[in-house]
């Protein structure tokens, strides 16, 4: 506020003018962010102060005094820090507790280029000045122009070196002619110089009188509210805010005009509804003669989210320092993350730098409109790709774009259908050790920024400290609560003895293992136990010295008579341990060993003759784990696999399998251990790594032993021998009882279906004959009918033999098959005018060809003989047979008309069931054809497969 003397007049009698200059004063104050500014005028050669802020008025003066040393200057002149000036440290400026340290001051320059006065602002420390700083004064030192009256125009020129000053009088006269002549001109000029500064003020800026009416606005509030100016001329100020904010803001406008000023915070409602925090001032000054109220807006959104932000962190502190475990602590980070960033999915792991792990404390999801928390169990918790890239490299702002994926690098958790668009994630750090990873989601795409980053590690940071004393505070108490399980619970003795050697200490199982009650122990030499055999003063001795020199014996095997006059072994563990508030102690555990010796003598015998058994069994045996890892084998076993020993000792079951199925086995086998159900006994064909093939029969057995891991033992026995003979005398009896029930078919077929043809054909033939000889008169037609009957029968019989053929075992090689097919071809020329050759071998092997085969390949034969008689036209045909090693090869040639193989009918299905028969019994064709030329059809066969 100003501090103004006014000796001939009130605030409240000044005039509009010099009030607008009090405000200017005191915004150059509040834009340069000093506490003080002032306004001067050159007047007799003298800076005469017209309007300051933060100063009393004999401050304002010796100040205006000093600033006379820089009339000379034409531009503004800005010192950071006077007292380093040599042209003004040595001047007394006027400093009260403290000297002024920073000055700025800026001309205030008439049109024609002479000095009116200045506009000046300074601080008591030094300090910097901004480029907007400085462009903001010059317009308010431009504003402030406007607001002078004429009298006060007592102008200076700027000398040149050498020309001598003119005199005060031709100066007056010389500024009130000017001021005269170009007063319209100025006056419109200074009022779009006046609105131009307006403009570019920050914030917004307005002017109402007492009835609400704006006066003046600068384009910022026309931006920021979304109202055009005709719209804002019709509006109250109280308009532009909520039914909330009304009755403070009416409250306040009313104190401006009560006290002076008044100041405000609420929120700036838009045309569209948009409220948006702002700081408002407003100060009281008389405009065309009415009060009125000027002020500014600042918005305050960023310092209200920093305040806000720093309330949140305080809260979160207090918050934290009441949780007692991690899931209570991860949830009062949630919420405030929550208030803060406004998140879909959240999530809070802590980490073990000593085991590698992370350990999920909180997990939050977003589904179907609300917050759930998840149960996530952990199979593998190393960190994530991901994770290990955050506790390594440090914080992490994920902005993912449409459409959404789910990440590779990471373990998703809660809704797998909605990916997070964005994603931040930062350490969670006590001091400079790495604790945990903290990280929020949200489904809305470039939901935070690089700063909401910086804030959530802030707050991360905030809670490593509380999270680890969590932790600390957990361990402490589990540590506590083992120890005295422990102490309770223990199958061994358990001895606190002092530096004396005297028992401070027993528990139940120590009492148990002596026969001696707890009463009966404590405070007496821990000697008391042994019998009087012992040599118990020499015991004590040795004991007290070993204390003295911490050289307490740390395991003792031995035997031990007790005062009942049991024997026992026992194995005796000692540690020096330090209590709180306590002196040294001893703490010694006592395990009876006495079964366990007997035991160990028992299983050494059981183990030798196991051993026996194992390596001189026939059969192969294996002992695997339950990641089917082997951990025994025997020499029977090595041989089966054909591996040594120390290939298979520690390696995969896999590994003795061949690749292709090798991983699929082993999965299986751990799958049914898991679930024990791996089968008692079972039969299969195995291949393995070297891609031999065997059976095996397998006796599977789970070693359960009380406090060790199941192990699985299989006994195996190779039957691949036993099992060939078996399958091929298998074989053998299905092929001989196949080839009986073929020797059926065809007999009876002969018989019966050819016998019954063979009297139609005779039958008809014998009608034929008579209706020719005349002794049965008879149509035309029947005739024809007859005798298409006798064709008919004639061709089924053909057709009969060769399925009798194809299916009778007898003809089952390649020589009958050769034979049948000389024979076919014979039968089918003969009666025509081509000439054929057949090229058949004298000699062919004794090739077992199966009834398929023969009869798909004389089908084919049959097809292509067909071919030559109907559509070839050729006058010779060649019938060729071969065999190179196992491939048999039918060949036929014709010097008919040929056809272009590429220009085949679309409805001719010849040549393609000619293909497939062909396929089907693993043989190809092979075709060549030309116009003119002949024709050439090449079928093969391997005869082994």
């Amino acid at each position: 506020m100003k501090n103004r003397e006014i000796t001939l007049q009130g605030e409240a009698d000044r005039s509009p003018r010099e009030s607008l200059l009090d405000d200017l004063t005191s915004l150059a104050a509040r834009i340069c962010q000093v506490p003080y500014s002032l306004i001067c005028l050159w007047k007799h050669g003298q800076a005469q102060p017209i309007s300051w802020f933060g100063l009393t008025a004999g401050e304002a003066e010796e100040i205006g005094r000093l600033s006379v040393l820089s009339e000379e200057q034409t531009e503004e002149l800005i010192l950071e820090d006077i007292q380093k000036s040599d042209r003004f440290a040595a001047e007394p400026w006027p400093g009260g507790e403290a000297p002024m340290r920073f000055y700025a001051g800026i001309h205030l320059l008439h049109p024609s280029g002479k000095i009116l006065g200045l506009l000046c602002v300074l601080d008591r420390r030094p300090r910097k000045m901004t480029r907007e700083d400085q462009l903001a004064l010059r317009k308010l030192g431009r504003l402030a122009l406007t607001e002078l009256k004429p009298e006060q125009l007592l102008i200076r020129t700027v000398r040149k070196p050498g020309i001598p000053r003119p005199t005060r009088e031709n100066d007056l006269v010389r500024a009130l002619t000017l001021a005269r002549n170009g007063a319209e001109e100025d006056l419109l000029r200074e009022r779009n110089l006046s609105d131009s500064i307006i403009n570019s003020l920050p914030g917004i800026f307005y002017l109402f009188n007492k009835g609400g009416e704006f006066l003046r606005w600068n384009r910022n509030l026309e931006r920021v509210t979304g109202y055009s100016n005709s719209e804002i001329a019709g509006m109250s100020p109280l308009e532009f805010f909520g039914d909330g904010d009304k009755n403070r803001i009416a409250e306040r406008i009313q104190s401006v005009f009560e006290n002076g000023q008044a100041n405000v915070e609420a929120n700036l409602v838009s045309k569209l509804g948009d409220a948006t925090p702002y700081y408002f001032t407003g100060t009281l000054m008389l405009f065309h003669g009415q009060p009125c109220v000027l002020g500014m807006g600042v918005d305050i959104t960023e310092h209200k989210r920093v305040e806000y932000r720093h309330l949140a962190l305080s809260k979160l502190g207090e918050s934290l320092s009441s949780a007692t475990t991690p899931k209570e602590a991860a949830r009062i980070i949630g919420d405030v993350s929550d208030e803060l960033f406004h998140w879909d999915a959240y999530s809070l792991n802590l980490y073990s730098p000593n085991q590698d792990k992370v350990h999920p404390v909180l997990n939050v999801d977003t589904i179907q409109g609300r917050k759930q928390e998840l149960f996530i169990p952990l199979v593998d918790n190393t960190p994530s790709m991901r994770s290990r890239r955050i506790l390594e490299a440090g914080a992490e702002l994920v902005l993912k774009n449409e459409p959404l994926k789910l990440s590779p690098d990471t373990f998703p958790f809660g809704d797998l259908a909605r990916p997070s668009a964005s994603i931040m994630l930062v350490q969670i750090r006590n001091r400079t050790k790495v604790i945990g990873i903290l990280s929020i989601h949200s489904y809305h795409i470039n939901a935070y920024k690089q700063e909401d980053l910086h804030l959530l590690q802030s707050l991360a940071d905030h809670c490593g400290g509380a999270l680890e004393r969590i932790r600390a505070e957990q361990e402490l108490k589990s540590s506590e609560k083992l120890f005295h399980s422990i102490w309770e619970n223990s199958v061994d003795g358990m001895r606190l003895t002092d530096e004396s050697g005297m028992i401070v200490a027993v528990n139940e199982a120590f009492c148990r293992l002596v026969g001696i009650q707890e009463n009966e122990l404590v405070g007496k030499p821990f000697t008391t136990i042994y019998s009087q055999a012992e040599n118990h003063d020499q015991l004590l001795f040795r004991y007290r010295q070993r204390f003295k020199n911490k050289n307490v014996e740390k395991t003792i095997e031995r035997k031990l008579t007790i005062r009942s006059g049991k024997t026992v072994d026992l194995e005796v563990t000692n540690s020096v341990i330090e209590l709180p508030e306590s002196k040294r102690m001893v703490l010694g555990l006592f395990r009876d060993t006495t079964e366990h010796k007997r035991a160990e003598d028992e299983l050494r015998k059981s183990e030798a003759q196991l051993r026996l058994v194992w390596e001189n069994s026939l059969d192969g045996m294996r002992l695997l784990d339950e990641h089917g890892i082997f951990l025994m084998v025997n020499e029977t076993f090595c041989r089966m696999v054909d591996k040594p020993r120390e290939e298979l000792l520690g390696r995969s079951l896999a590994s003795v399998y061949e690749p292709g199925q090798a991983k699929k086995i082993a999965q299986v086998f751990c799958e049914r251990f898991r679930e024990r159900l791996i089968p008692p006994h079972r039969e299969k064909e195995v291949t393995l790594w070297n891609g031999k093939v065997l059976f095996w029969e397998l006796t599977n057995s789970l070693l359960e032993v009380e406090e060790q891991p199941t192990l699985c033992l299989s006994v195996i026995r190779d039957m691949t021998v036993s099992k060939r003979v078996q399958r091929k005398i298998q074989q053998l009896e299905q092929q001989r009882a196949l080839e009986k029930e073929r020797d059926r078919i065809a007999r009876d077929m002969h018989d019966d279906v050819g016998g019954s043809l063979t009297r139609i054909t005779l039958l008809s033939e014998i009608a034929e004959a008579e209706i020719a000889s005349g002794k049965i008169v008879a149509p035309e037609e029947s005739r024809a009918r007859i005798q298409k009957i006798s064709a008919m029968s004639r061709e089924v019989v053909r057709n009969v033999d060769e399925i009798v053929w194809a299916v009778d075992p007898g003809n089952d090689s390649l020589e009958k098959f050769a034979s049948y097919i000389c024979h076919l071809a014979e039968e089918l020329l003969k009666v025509t005018v081509i000439n054929y050759r057949l090229d058949v071998p004298t000699m062919l092997p004794n090739y077992y060809l199966g009834s398929d085969v023969r009869h798909n390949l004389f089908l084919v034969v049959k097809e292509c003989l067909n071919n030559v008689v109907k559509h070839s036209e050729a006058t010779e045909v060649s019938l060729q047979m071969g065999i190179a090693g196992t491939e048999f090869t039918v060949t036929i040639s014709d010097n008919g008309r040929g056809f272009e193989t590429g220009k085949l009918k679309p409805f001719s299905n010849g040549l393609g069931n000619m293909r497939k028969r062909m396929d089907k019994i693993g043989g190809v064709i092979t075709l060549k054809s030309q116009l003119d030329h002949g024709t050439t059809v090449a079928l093969a066969i391997n005869l082994e497969k």
